[in-house]
């Protein structure tokens, strides 16, 4: 099978033919991933097992990415280039620090067979071997809210090499908020290697032209996703096991502060902290304080119902559960996810996602002793919020006849579980740190298809999973 890696994370992709470009171009023909012989697949595993970076045909307008704080147009030098550019905007690199990355990729080909491989789903594995091979990184850009030092620490912590030599080549391109921005030149001699002498050129140019558009870029402070929505709104109108209508003000009225804690019978972390949950809801009720449960099932029948009530009683839970709303559960980072609200409902820090009972109660004592969410603890716990994105691991879903959109698929770590659902092309894709074998599950399928209960594993940090369903 292909093995493409496609970024889901707003890239930009400026395979820019001229100013002319428009959205009419942007749409590729959905097909299944293409089948090679056993031949060609082992031939070019290796190549085609290279993280491959996909996204949109940008616009002729500047490129603004909130995840790292930077706003610049890169239309004419992507325009004038040969080869394409392809900013992919990392975000987090590691939140304790206050430290966020973009690289800036080149593919040193021309940008109409860039865009050709690209977004064709059916392209063969010697196209994306071609591909990965004249893939590299041109710069890197780092927003830091700490000095010199500290940033060269973390980076060479979270890449696992010393970085020192890399980093002494950054320029400054600026400040804003707090946070020094850093343009760093990167150079892969392998990969270069196997440039033509044009392309080879055109990179030694680029390295130069991008501290320019870098330098006249507007810059401000990097936004988290997960921490916009401090400050913001739980409000919600869904029902109990029994069917009663419930609204959030009245769950919410009932306690000073409330711990929200997103949950599912399927999730085995969140089934991992119920009791635990228990002890700290009773516990915490001395304070006018309480838990309230969102559930989240994938299909809600007679039988679920009787399930979730039936493991609510065994772990002696009395605390409020009621269905998760349907809006709600695409703005969560994975299951279990936990909010700390108020009385309004006003969400005082950022969501915890996995199980940390112990950093609930550090976060609502935080909040009794009058501290603010910039000074609540639970900041401090980033990394299981939004980790730097290290992987992305892809899912195909697939029948006889070509991709299956509409599949719920679970990505479960050994804290948390995701859920996305397939595109038109069958795909979804998780970014997750690697160095972890994680559980993927089929959890909902369209009407029309038998349920596949098999447990997929990741193989590595580089595989694909390929998953096929059969029709009733």
């Amino acid at each position: 099978m292909k093995k493409t890696f496609t970024v889901l994370l707003g890239v930009f992709l400026l395979l820019l033919v001229g100013c002319s470009t428009t959205k009419d171009n942007k749409t590729a023909e959905s097909s299944a991933p293409k089948e090679e012989s056993v031949k060609e697949e082992a031939a070019n595993e290796e190549a085609a097992n290279e993280e491959t970076v996909k996204g949109e045909v940008a616009e002729d307008e500047p490129q603004e990415t909130d995840v790292v704080g930077i706003r610049m147009d890169l239309s004419e030098v992507a325009a004038n280039a040969k080869g394409a550019l392809l900013p992919y905007p990392i975000g987090v690199f590691d939140d304790d620090r206050n430290i966020y990355a973009m690289p800036i990729y080149y593919i040193a080909m021309p940008k109409e067979e860039a865009s050709a491989i690209l977004y064709d789903t059916d392209a063969s594995a010697e196209e994306t071997k071609k591909l990965n091979e004249r893939q590299t990184i041109v710069h890197v850009i780092v927003a830091s809210a700490v000095d010199y030092d500290q940033t060269l620490k973390v980076l060479s912590e979270k890449l696992e090499i010393d970085y020192s030599e890399q980093f002494a080549r950054a320029e400054v391109i600026g400040t804003a908020d707090g946070y020094t921005f850093y343009a760093i030149p990167e150079r892969d001699e392998k990969k270069l290697s196997a440039f033509d002498e044009e392309y080879l050129a055109e990179y030694d140019k680029l390295q130069q032209e991008l501290f320019d558009v870098e330098k006249s870029a507007t810059l401000f402070a990097p936004v988290d996703p997960a921490k916009k929505m401090t400050g913001q709104k739980l409000e919600f109108t869904t029902t109990d096991l029994d069917g009663n209508t419930v609204t959030s003000e009245e769950l919410f009225a009932a306690n000073e502060i409330t711990v929200v804690n997103c949950w599912g019978l399927w999730c085995g972390n969140c089934m991992k902290e119920m009791a635990e949950l228990k002890k700290f809801h009773d516990k915490i009720q001395e304070k006018g304080c309480g838990v309230v449960g969102l559930e989240y099932e994938a299909n809600w029948d007679d039988e679920v119902v009787k399930n979730s009530k039936d493991a609510l009683n065994g772990f002696g839970i009395t605390y409020p559960n009621v269905l998760i709303p349907e809006e709600l559960v695409g703005e969560l980072l994975g299951f279990p996810t936990t909010f700390i609200v108020d009385k309004e409902g006003t969400i005082l820090c950022m969501p915890i996602t996995g199980a940390h009972v112990d950093k609930y109660e550090s976060a609502l004592e935080s909040f009794l002793q009058g501290e603010t969410a910039a000074d609540s603890p639970v900041d401090g716990a980033a990394s299981t919020i939004a980790a730097n994105q290290d992987v992305l691991y892809n899912v195909y879903v697939t029948d006889e006849n070509g991709p299956v959109e509409g599949v719920m698929i679970q990505f479960c770590s050994s804290t948390s579980c995701t859920m996305e659902k397939t595109d038109a092309e069958g795909l979804v894709s998780f970014s997750m740190p690697a160095g972890e074998i994680y559980d993927i599950h089929v959890l909902k399928v369209p009407e029309g298809y038998e349920q596949d209960d098999t447990v997929y594993h990741t193989e590595d940090g580089k595989s694909d999973v390929q998953i096929q369903l059969k029709k009733k």
